[in-house]
């Protein structure tokens, strides 16, 4: 509130202290916003898997069908167990040592360090037993329809 007495150089300075205590408002807010979002970032950072980071806890191949469990030690949800299907041997994929739990294709965004010939899993199930059960099946039956096919 302005006081009657005040100067006009007063009531000057006063207009220009209220301004620069806006902007230091608006300034502390955004850092808040920035700190926010670095903060979801890093959230979604620790819920994804990294492709280099896994653990092999379970195989199965059927034919030219590989069932992997997979764990990525620093995922968090679902305890970063990954039940996987793909068209290759434990050998092919264990070679590559990055192992993307995710869809991709040989256009995908390359990971550092990732082969030229990146395998990606051609089916994810849910990392629970009966997840494990129908990966397997699902293997089998991809085997029995291969092998139908050659007869």
């Amino acid at each position: 509130m302005r006081n009657p007495n005040e100067t006009h150089a007063q009531t000057e300075a006063r207009h220009l202290q209220e301004h620069y205590d806006n902007i230091r408002s608006v300034e502390h807010r955004k850092d808040e916003e920035i700190k926010a979002l670095q903060d979801q970032l890093q959230q979604l950072r620790d819920e994804n898997p990294n492709p280099g980071d896994w653990v092999l806890l379970e195989d199965c191949q059927h034919g030219p069908y590989l069932v992997v469990k997979l764990q990525y030690p620093k995922c968090k949800n679902h305890k970063g167990v990954k039940v996987l299907v793909f068209q290759a041997t434990l050998s092919q994929v264990v070679k590559q040592k990055i192992i993307d739990p995710h869809f991709g294709a040989e256009d995908s965004t390359k990971i550092a360090g990732q082969p030229d010939k990146m395998i990606y899993p051609i089916a994810r199930f849910a990392p629970t037993l009966l997840g494990w059960n129908d990966a397997v099946l699902f293997a089998r039956m991809l085997a029995n329809a291969d092998k139908n096919k050659k007869e």
